[in-house]
């Protein structure tokens, strides 16, 4: 096996993502009779596959599971149940002066069943990219499995290409001057901040059924929007509701004081998108580097959360705002992210756990649920029965939601951050109940 080194130099936009790895955890059944360690030799195989060097190690932590893999089916796949260290033998932030791994990975087995844990370091790559690698060893895991000895296709070769943007940037933007770009251009980057309070995550569904009511009520109000427009318009008009009212109940007196004071805001929404159909047509979707940005939406924080604005309404919203980013814009950032002197310069714009924003990274159309392990070895033909952020590290630090890959019945899980008061009084709210159910 060759064990040459290769260096692949960042791209500006790699350079701007804090040090932190963005884990995914697949919960996957295995066949009655299959052992941990000939599951983990399939997994192990896999993604040698991919990768020049690659391996496995047995965990301390392996030993004494008291749950099953069907207690946790019957319990939705809670994102809790066990501590983000548990699943994963890598820290959610890694000092790059040490040269930390691009792609980390742990198998756990729990009887019944394991929960795969799969990592790409920030710097490196984004969501995307990371369901791409899952996607591609989940299909060696299956061509191993199979009586097919056919490769999978490999990702495009220019995928893991750097340069590519600086390409597309060289090819189609004329003036490379930054002096003319809107300032505001620059919040197609996001950021998060540490916070003193810890929030909670919770998994929330909505079934195929209400999400066809929220489709008909959309086109009663002839709204030209998607899917996922409307799963963010929910997340988005009942969180800060949930917060509001946790917050009144705990100002007390102050409470109507603090109204006045919320109602002349402006509520804000970043909502991170895969920006590789936008940057450029040579961009392809399997490239490997980071294409992640924010668009932003803003409402009055009195209108957003009143009663007579629908779902339909915030949706709309959310469509025009998505609809204005062009890729000019995006190359545009682009030439201000290449103009800055040193990347140690960026300043990530804060987030935080308190005020009006919110933010929420779809990867509703990821297809990660048509991904197949192989069905020699795992139940389900070898597809992830549920699909989960690790949240630990983040709830320290945001309130942020996620909307998972949709699930193959058609309904929809998505994941936000709250405090317990604002839990209960988000289950109160009918204008989400209505829709959303809590799983877990």
């Amino acid at each position: 096996m060759d064990t040459t080194a290769s260096h692949i130099p960042l791209s500006p936009l790699d350079h701007a993502l804090p040090g932190n790895y963005t884990c995914t955890v697949c919960y996957l059944p295995l066949k009655p009779d299959v052992s941990f360690s000939k599951a983990f030799e399939f997994l192990q195989e896999g993604l040698q596959r991919i990768f020049v060097q690659a391996g496995g190690q047995d965990s301390a932590k392996s030993a004494g599971f008291i749950l099953g893999y069907d207690e946790l089916r019957d319990s939705g796949f809670p994102i809790d149940t066990f501590d983000d260290a548990f699943l994963t033998w890598f820290p959610f932030f890694s000092d790059t002066n040490d040269g930390p791994d691009v792609f980390v990975a742990q198998a756990n087995f729990l009887p019944g069943g394991g929960i795969l844990a799969a990592s790409m370091h920030h710097l490196a790559s984004d969501g995307t990219a990371l369901y791409t690698i899952l996607k591609l060893w989940a299909d060696h895991c299956n061509s191993l499995q199979s009586e097919n000895s056919q490769q999978p296709e490999p990702p495009a070769p220019e995928s893991p290409d750097r340069s590519l943007l600086d390409s597309i940037w060289a090819k189609e933007v004329k003036e490379k001057s930054m002096d003319n770009i809107d300032p505001e251009t620059w919040t197609v980057f996001a950021a998060v901040i540490p916070a003193n309070r810890v929030l909670k995550s919770a998994i929330f569904y909505i079934s195929p059924a209400n999400l066809a009511v929220l489709h008909s009520e959309c086109d009663r109000e002839r709204s030209r929007v998607s899917e996922n427009d409307l799963v963010c318009a929910l997340i988005w008009r009942s969180m800060p509701k949930a917060r509001t009212g946790a917050a009144r109940v705990s100002a007390g007196s102050d409470a109507s004081k603090s109204d006045a004071s919320k109602s002349d805001e402006s509520a804000h929404l970043g909502m991170s998108f895969d920006a590789r159909p936008n940057f450029g047509q040579s961009v392809p979707p399997s490239y490997l580097g980071n294409l992640a940005m924010l668009h932003h939406s803003r409402m009055p924080f009195s209108c957003l959360t009143a009663p007579e604005t629908s779902i339909s309404i915030v949706a709309r919203i959310i469509r025009e705002t998505a609809n204005s980013i062009t890729t000019a814009m995006l190359l545009d950032a682009y030439t201000l992210e290449r103009g800055v002197l040193g990347y140690e310069s960026l300043v990530f714009r804060p987030t935080g756990i308190d005020g009006s924003t919110t933010l929420i990274s779809s990867l509703l159309m990821l297809p990660i649920y048509d991904a197949s392990f192989g069905d020699f070895i795992f139940g389900n033909k070898g597809m992830p029965e549920a699909v989960r952020p690790l949240m630990g590290p983040l709830n320290c630090w945001t309130r942020i939601g996620f909307v998972l890959p949709r699930k193959t019945s058609g309904g929809v899980e998505f994941a936000v951050t709250l405090f317990d008061g604002e839990l209960e009084l988000l289950g109160e709210d009918k204008g989400f109940s209505k829709y959303a159910m809590l799983l877990c």
